[in-house]
């Protein structure tokens, strides 16, 4: 297999789980912080679609690092998942902090961010754990 094929199933792979479990996943524990909240906002079709397209953008724009990292790692996988997951975490908290910086309110009010800081990095470790899986699984059937 071609090193622009591996590249293209982790990209896949990554899309696919960056929409399952970011986006979908993201949405879950955006509604549950917000029930956390006295008066959670409304669930719309458009947020929850904006969501599972970010989820699924950030999946696929950071697999290429999974490939990168797929290739030093080829004989232990074991933590390539959380790892890559951590790795991908870094930037989303830097926008993240980024956009608190500027006034944006991206999670809940102060009182309810330890929700948000177990809940949302605890998805990115799952999506790196799924994105390797699959980009496995799916390397492994091209053989």
């Amino acid at each position: 297999m071609t090193r622009r094929e591996r590249l293209g199933i982790a990209v896949a792979a990554g899309l696919v789980s960056g929409l399952v479990v970011l986006g979908v996943g993201g949405r879950v524990v955006m509604r549950i912080v917000a029930y956390t909240t006295p008066e959670p906002e409304r669930l719309t079709l458009g947020g929850t679609l904006g969501v599972v397209a970010l989820g699924a953008a950030w999946g696929a724009v950071t697999a290429p690092v999974m490939h990168l990292l797929q290739g030093p790692a080829a004989g232990d996988h074991r933590w390539l998942g959380p790892g890559f997951g951590a790795i991908v975490l870094a930037p989303a908290i830097l926008v993240l902090l980024l956009g608190l910086v500027s006034g944006a309110r991206f999670v809940a009010p102060g009182e309810f961010i330890v929700a948000s800081a177990v809940l949302f990095p605890a998805l990115f470790l799952a999506h790196g754990a799924a994105a390797v899986w699959l980009a496995g699984r799916w390397t492994a059937q091209r053989r």
